[in-house]
């Protein structure tokens, strides 16, 4: 339950969900995940989506990850520990840092890791995301574009921004705050600010301790809370449980009615 003290992130107004200023909406959150989950996108590109969204972590650090940047946790091998490497993050330009964020992949987003180790061919150099070369030619980096996430997520209907980086590691924090019990500033260590509250310049190069433990429990009520929201979603709208439906939304918001419509006409013909 919300804090009774907080604002909820929507009101009705007439029927209509109208969002209360500076708290993100948590539906497009839930139907963002439910769309992943189905798989309809591509299987990697669902599974990178999911981990983006169940680690609110930025689009080129997901598809720049590469065997090596996790291991398992010692005291708990079905928990990851991303080891986010310093040129996928922007505060270590900033603190001119050569160390990794250490972030907790727990629950479903462990799986998404596992799911792409089945998928990962021997010889991909650990790439996840691995782009193969087409017609003889040298891809200008060796992993998927963080583009191509970018158009998938556009492509799923009733999301739009939700999962910006900056909306969706808004809602962790807001969310966190409100529900998930996180102390001022906590939110911070996940979303890689200087590993916790302050600027100050010893802690962002010095500081040895990664509380893990403490990002271990932040990180599996992020991802149940995700759960809930997915659940909330699905109930809201049937479509989403409907593979078919759910291709022709998708197909309508990447390319327009019309084009549906020519391609309904196009398989009637043949």
């Amino acid at each position: 339950m919300l804090n009774a003290k907080a604002a909820p992130a929507f009101r009705e107004v007439e029927g209509r969900r109208v969002v209360n200023k500076g708290i993100p909406d948590t539906l497009p959150i839930g139907r963002a995940l439910a769309i992943a989950r189905f798989g309809i996108l591509g299987e990697r590109a669902s599974l990178a989506i999911q981990i983006a969204i169940g680690t609110v972590s930025r689009r080129r650090g997901v598809v720049g990850m590469r065997s090596e940047d996790y291991r398992p946790y010692s005291s708990d091998p079905q928990i990851y520990v991303w080891y986010q490497p310093p040129a996928f993050r922007k505060t270590a330009d900033k603190m001119q840092s050569e160390s990794a964020h250490q972030v907790p992949l727990v629950g479903w987003v462990a799986g998404a890791i596992d799911a792409l180790e089945r998928l990962r061919d021997q010889d991909s150099d650990g790439w996840l995301f691995l782009v193969d070369a087409r017609g003889g030619s040298t891809p200008k980096r060796p992993h998927m574009s963080e583009g191509v996430l970018n158009k998938n997520m556009d492509a799923m209907p009733g999301v739009h921004g939700a999962l910006s980086p900056h909306a969706l590691r808004r809602a962790f924090g807001s969310y966190g705050s409100l529900v998930g019990g996180f102390a001022k500033g906590e939110a911070k260590m996940i979303l890689d600010h200087l590993e916790g509250e302050g600027d100050d310049v010893t802690r962002g190069h010095y500081d040895l301790d990664p509380r893990i433990a403490r990002k271990i429990e932040m990180m599996n009520w992020w991802t149940g809370w995700l759960d809930e929201q997915c659940a909330a979603a699905i109930a809201a709208d049937p479509m989403l449980s409907d593979m078919e439906a759910l291709r022709q939304a998708i197909y309508i918001e990447r390319y327009g009615a019309d084009a549906w419509e020519a391609k309904l006409k196009k398989t009637r013909e043949t």
